[in-house]
């Protein structure tokens, strides 16, 4: 009796064991799955969270709040920009954060050796060690402060650029003196002037405008290059997907970041593919790819508002009517359906296997995966085209503008500008309608 209770005992107890031991195995799994969700969440936010404080700092008048505002997209006009006069109105550094990523945040610092700050105090009252870089923006030479500051930031290993602004109001001077003088030689005339102003010392110094329109012309380009490269890697990826521009390298910087991204939204995805839900992973799938193509527009600036903003000219351009159309279809959730559904076999294969026990169920998250990161390649591959696409426009339009300001000594008028009423009054938006719709069914 003794025996046979024992291995009664025993059956009883093992039965107990089997059930406690695949329960632990599976919070086990659980509290792993939600760590790599944890992961996976910090990542995609982290060009959110990743703080980047960028001074800028020069004399009265130099052009720096100006700049200020078009790093961030912003014109004088537009709500929150940075005050614009032609009087010191920097009392004490001053934050304006980038309206799409607030965590980079541009600071107006007061100019060296204004009453508030001389140089013997500056350093303290500035606290140079919280800015990532430094911007001295100039409008005409070289100062003792600007030098002065620049010696300092050198002792103390932080990464700053000269920045020489209003080079556009110094191309239109010249040509009204003489109108045929070319862009190059006008730029070759100041760069030896800055020359001659530092002497010995060297600086590289970036010759610019700081009006929105021209963030892609003469030394800009350059300018947002170096400044990418000065930053550590944890901070770059910020930069590169806030800053404003339609270079073409910097477009494919930036296309390199979103596909990083695709892959920490496609792993994110998988999340919703274990939950066996009848349509919660093709639903969340939809939602993180509307939610990835929106910021894709965004990093690209292929937004209305980004473009109308920077290029008021080509706003009203049928080309770039028809550019932002095709980008605000691309993050409707029509054409991301559309899109989902060449990953059709995929998707089938998940609604089968996500009612299969855990192996099935580690399948349909894979499945998920695959969807989301194949059709999210697809969506970035038709963005980069549109922002390309957006470059040649604006590169073509400056053309026009060089155009426009090669003043000839006897300049003929068009017939619209001998007759004024000739001239339409509508606008190019109202002439040009683009048809959504039929975008989507090419897709």
């Amino acid at each position: 009796m003794d025996s046979k209770h024992s291995k009664k005992v025993d059956t009883v107890d093992n039965a107990d064991k089997k059930p406690k031991k695949d329960l632990n195995s599976s919070l086990s799994n659980n509290m792993l799955s939600k760590q790599l969700e944890g992961y996976v969440n910090d990542k995609l936010d982290s060009i959110h969270s990743t703080p980047i404080n960028v001074a800028l700092t020069g004399d009265t008048g130099s052009g720096k709040s100006t700049l200020i505002n078009t790093l961030r997209g912003l014109r004088p006009t537009d709500k929150g920009a940075a005050k614009v006069g032609t009087v010191e109105t920097t009392l004490k550094p001053v934050p304006y954060e980038h309206p799409n990523f607030p965590n980079v945040i541009f600071w107006d610092l007061p100019g060296v050796g204004t009453p508030n700050f001389p140089q013997k105090s500056y350093k303290k009252k500035v606290n140079l060690k919280f800015y990532d870089f430094f911007l001295i923006v100039i409008s005409n030479r070289f100062t003792e402060n600007a030098l002065w500051l620049a010696k300092v930031l050198t002792k103390k290993h932080r990464p700053f650029f000269f920045v020489r602004s209003k080079v556009d109001i110094d191309i239109s001077m010249k040509r009204k003196y003489n109108p045929n003088i070319k862009d190059k030689q006008i730029l070759k005339e100041l760069k030896s002037d800055i020359k001659n102003n530092l002497s010995d010392m060297q600086y590289q110094v970036f010759i610019v405008s700081g009006e929105l329109e021209n963030t892609d012309r003469w030394d800009f380009p350059d300018l947002k290059r170096r400044i990418i490269d000065v930053l550590p890697d944890v901070k770059k990826q910020t930069l590169i997907v806030s800053l404003s521009s339609f270079a073409t390298d910097i477009i494919d910087q930036k296309c390199e970041v979103l596909k990083n991204r695709i892959i920490l939204y496609s792993i994110a995805s998988g999340f919703g593919a274990l939950v066996p839900v009848p349509g919660l992973s093709f639903g969340v799938d939809t939602a993180l790819l509307v939610k990835m193509a929106v910021e894709m527009a965004q990093v690209l600036g292929l937004t209305e508002n980004q473009v109308g903003t920077s290029y008021e000219k080509l706003s009203r351009k049928a080309t770039v009517i028809a550019i932002l159309g095709k980008a605000t279809a691309l993050i409707s959730t029509k054409a991301i359906l559309k899109l989902i559904t060449k990953q059709a076999s995929s998707a089938i294969a998940e609604e089968v296997v996500r009612y299969v026990p855990v192996a099935g169920q580690l399948a349909a998250g894979a499945l998920s995966f695959g969807a989301t990161y194949q059709t999210g390649r697809l969506i970035l591959k038709k963005m980069r085209e549109l922002a390309l696409e957006m470059a040649d426009e604006i590169v073509q339009n400056q053309s026009k503008d060089i155009e426009i300001m090669d003043f000839s000594a006897n300049p003929t008028p068009s017939e619209d500008q001998k007759n004024p009423e000739n001239q339409s009054e509508t606008p190019a938006s109202e002439e040009y309608k683009f048809d959504e719709n039929s975008y989507i069914q090419t897709l």
